[in-house]
């Protein structure tokens, strides 16, 4: 099975750092495929705000 990185995620217009995709999505109702569509540049916004990966420090 294969093991996807989780991404931290920033709404650009609240400054919010969620822990996940699903967190964010969750955070504006909508899914986490959504979210994802939203990430890879398949949807502009996601109702109506921004949002974008950010990466981990500790990595």
């Amino acid at each position: 099975m294969k093991k996807y990185k989780r991404y931290k995620v920033r709404c650009i217009e609240t400054e919010e750092v969620f822990e996940s995709a699903a967190a964010a999505a969750h955070s504006v109702n909508r899914g986490r495929s959504a979210m994802c569509n939203h990430l890879n540049g398949r949807f502009p916004d996601l109702a109506g705000k921004t949002f974008e990966r950010i990466e981990d420090d500790d990595e």
